[in-house]
Parts: C-alpha cells; sequence; structure tokens
C-alpha cells in the first residue's frame, strides 16, 4: 500500500540544532516540500538502502563462481546439529520429523 494512502498516527519526534534545521529547511524547499515530508523521503530512502545491502551483493565473475561452488556443494555433516535434532521439540510435540533426518 503507498504511503500516501496509509493513515499517519506515528510520531518521530528528534531535536536537532538551528544550524540543523535551517540546512533540512533548506534542501526541503529546493525540492519544493515540507521539512516533514522531506526529512521522511530521506529517511526511508537511506533505510531502504541500509536493508538491501543486507539482501545484495555484488561479486565479481571469480567470486561468484566461488559463491556458486559453495552452493552446490554437499552439506558437510554438523554433528551437534544432529544432536539438536534427534533431541526433538522444545513445544513438547514431537511428531517425529526431527529424528527421521
Amino acid at each position: 500500500m503507498d504511503g500516501a494512502a496509509q493513515r499517519k498516527d506515528e510520531r518521530i519526534a528528534m531535536r536537532a540544532t538551528p544550524r540543523q534545521v535551517e540546512v533540512i529547511d533548506r534542501a526541503a524547499e529546493a525540492l519544493d516540500k515540507s521539512r516533514s515530508e522531506f526529512i521522511l523521503d530521506v529517511v526511508l530512502e537511506e533505510s531502504r538502502r541500509v536493508l538491501a545491502d543486507r539482501r545484495l551483493f555484488i561479486l565479481d565473475d571469480e567470486g561468484r563462481d566461488q559463491f556458486l561452488r559453495l552452493l552446490d556443494a554437499p552439506p558437510r555433516p554438523i554433528p551437534e546439529l544432529r544432536a539438536l535434532f534427534r533431541r526433538g521439540s522444545v513445544l513438547g510435540k514431537d511428531d517425529g520429523a526431527a529424528r527421521s533426518r
């Protein structure tokens, strides 16, 4: 859903120096936006960039090939993980699925 179509019930408050406010206001005015619109746009864009940085990574050809080799390789056995699965569910609903691994 588009941000404009949603109700804006949440408040974000912050403190800034007069100089910071002046710079923000000048930038907002340059884009013909209110201070709030400008701040939200900038913060949302940066937030999306930060989050995308956690999902997207770029590799050169050699790095890509190595990454794909690792993905295609069979998983290495991890004894501690096998032991964990053998213990059953911590919720007490052991359906046997963990033991069949």
